[in-house]
């Protein structure tokens, strides 16, 4: 009887043992997935930003924003614009977001648009945010008064 105890109690605590192994309590189910067409940031402290406000005439940059002041790790923008002309008189206009380590040499990380010709547009876009120092550029094709506002949520 005491042999037959002993090897209960073996088969118990083995069964007890390769349960908390193999996971057999305490099971949980996978969250829902994330999109494919949506992209998460990991920004530290996510926020938003003017890029730009202004009536320009020219090719010009917006403002530069300095990466590490909205927030380390901010690798994501999304970015709202609206332009439009004074008049009947379009003006072609090519957004970019452009990046610098020196806030002397910029790369053009990504266009934002291009071509835009009507006296009224806006859209919406996400860009990947890296470097020191990130702004809009805008570059115009003639000199018809265009006015632009660009606001970024860096996330």
């Amino acid at each position: 009887m005491n042999r037959l105890k002993g090897i209960v109690s073996i088969v118990l605590s083995v069964a007890v043992v390769a349960a908390l192994i193999f996971g057999f309590y305490g099971k949980t189910q996978a969250g829902p997935s994330v999109p494919s067409n949506v992209v998460v940031g990991r920004c530290a402290t996510p926020g938003v930003q003017t890029l730009y406000s202004a009536i320009i005439t020219q090719t010009t940059r917006g403002a530069v924003i300095g990466n590490a002041l909205v927030g380390p790790y901010c690798s994501l923008v999304d970015i709202q614009w609206t332009l439009s002309t004074s008049g009947t008189a379009a003006n072609g206009v090519t957004l970019a977001w452009q990046v610098s380590n020196d806030n002397s040499n910029w790369a053009t990380a990504s266009t934002i648009t291009s071509g835009i010709t009507s006296t009224a547009a806006g859209d919406m876009v996400e860009v990947a945010n890296f470097g020191l120092y990130s702004s809009v550029y805008a570059t115009l094709t003639s000199t018809a008064q265009v006015t632009l506002t660009a606001i970024g949520l860096f996330k």
